[in-house]
């Protein structure tokens, strides 16, 4: 009968729903609560967090490193060339190292001239996490995670997702299970919210825009619906 009732959710709920309640089910009570408890905040309004204006070691962190992390690291390491000071790394909670990038994640970067071939995989670890100023998260499942795991980590996590302030919420979802449209529209969110990282560090380079050969330039990017329109 459970069994049963499980069968008939899954094909009445979205794909996306489904995956949050497996997701949400992965983790322990004292995750659980942590999930619920930042769901409210957001729920009533509640901003999280940005990073502090003086950081410059900054690591970007998702889940497997082969998709959202690596493509921010990439703009944001391009963005940051000729500033001195800066320290860019990415990692993920659950990655197989040396894993290369994702095949859509390759192709979507190419919009923005970034070249992904070479990216490997790395894991997440406690080192990585104490040597940086700044840890910026995904969505909520990866704060969860490096919460959980690294309790002193808790005042330098971040979510990149609070500086597209035209979003609904603060969370990048994975499009791990979606399609090239949907990575290639996780970038641009993604390249949005390093631009206005960059502003909010009080660095003078702004983060990389697609143009219509898909070279880089040094501006501040348009939003998602004018970009798509430019090409």
């Amino acid at each position: 009968m459970k069994d049963q009732i499980k069968s008939e959710l899954k094909k009445i709920l979205p794909d996306r729903v489904v995956r949050s309640l497996q997701e949400f089910r992965q983790h322990n009570k004292p995750e659980r609560a942590l999930l619920i408890k930042m769901a409210a905040l957001r729920q009533i309004g509640v901003r999280p967090k940005l990073v502090p204006p003086t950081s410059r070691s900054l690591l970007f962190v998702c889940y497997g490193n082969i998709m959202r992390s690596p493509m921010c690291e990439a703009l944001m390491r391009r963005a940051v060339a000729d500033s001195e000071g800066f320290r860019i790394a990415s990692a993920g909670l659950n990655a197989t190292s040396a894993r290369p990038a994702h095949p859509w994640a390759v192709e979507a970067a190419r919009e923005f001239g970034i070249r992904m071939e070479t990216h490997r995989a790395r894991m997440l670890d406690v080192e990585m996490v104490e040597k940086v100023d700044a840890v910026l998260v995904m969505d909520f499942q990866n704060y969860v995670q490096i919460v959980s795991k690294n309790p002193n980590s808790k005042k330098k996590a971040f979510f990149l997702g609070a500086y597209d302030s035209d979003a609904q919420g603060i969370e990048i979802r994975d499009p791990y299970y979606l399609s090239l449209e949907a990575t290639s529209r996780c970038f641009d969110v993604l390249n949005l919210c390093i631009s206005r990282l960059l502003e909010s560090v009080r660095c003078n380079v702004g983060a990389a825009t697609r143009t219509k050969d898909g070279a880089a330039e040094r501006s501040r990017p348009p939003s998602r619906s004018s970009s798509r329109n430019t090409q």
